[in-house]
């Protein structure tokens, strides 16, 4: 995001994705050198910047919302592993687990749980989550709401998870130290989208209607999947009448 916002002689601003659990010196210092630059923003008094940049701007709304999908993860990625993969999540040596009473909690609004799950499982699950958003009209925006994507998606997302698991012994710093773990989650998110994409574009060419795929949809469209389908069809009718 930042080379797209960011003129091209502005120096390299990109964050290797390991080093967001190994490095979080790195990101600060990345962070501020971005925040300062004068594509970004301009001084005003003394050490305060005004923010001038559209596309940088929008991706504070996203980073508005990024502590609850951790927390999320982090609260259900126990059952999604049992879910998705028939494990037991629980038994995992880096996993916290005391018969399944409340008595961990969440990092950012604290919310019990009954797994306490090492960072280096959450991080590249959280990660992958960059595959929904986008650039668009200058703005950094999400591609679905990504809330609802991972109640859909998290049981499938943690058991493609199992194999970095499984090839890192368990051992959530050798998950989170190794970059592909990333590039891997990315992969599975954007998979899982392109599966939901392609459903329901499937249901709606079956719903009769032609032309469909030449409307574009421009308002907030509902979470729920079969809702997205009911209105797309509504839509198009007004569109073809």
């Amino acid at each position: 995001m930042a080379r797209s916002s960011v003129s091209s002689a502005s120096p390299n601003l990109e964050v290797l994705p390991q080093n967001i659990y190994r490095n979080k010196g790195e990101l600060s210092k990345q962070f501020d050198r971005l925040m300062e630059h004068s594509d970004v923003s301009k001084p005003t008094d003394g050490p305060l910047h005004e923010l001038h940049n559209t596309a940088v701007g929008s991706a504070f709304d996203i980073l508005a919302v990024l502590p609850r999908l951790y927390d999320k993860i982090f609260l259900d990625l126990g059952d999604a592993y049992n879910k998705g993969c028939g494990g037991k999540f629980g038994k995992i040596k880096a996993v916290k687990y005391r018969d399944g009473k409340k008595v961990y909690a969440a990092p950012f609004f604290a919310t019990p749980c009954a797994y306490g799950t090492p960072d280096g499982f959450v991080l590249p699950v959280f990660y992958g989550l960059k595959a929904l958003m986008e650039v668009k009209a200058g703005k950094v925006v999400w591609k679905t709401e990504p809330e609802s994507f991972l109640e859909r998606n998290l049981p499938a997302l943690a058991a493609a998870f199992k194999m970095p698991m499984e090839m890192a012994g368990f051992d959530p710093q050798k998950v989170a130290k190794n970059e592909t773990s990333y590039s891997f989650m990315v992969g599975e998110v954007e998979k899982a989208l392109l599966h939901e994409t392609t459903a329901r574009e499937a249901k709606l060419a079956r719903s009769g209607i032609p032309g469909w795929a030449r409307v574009r949809a421009s308002e907030k469209l509902p979470t729920s999947h079969d809702a997205l389908i009911k209105v797309d069809c509504a839509r198009l009718r007004r569109y073809f009448e």
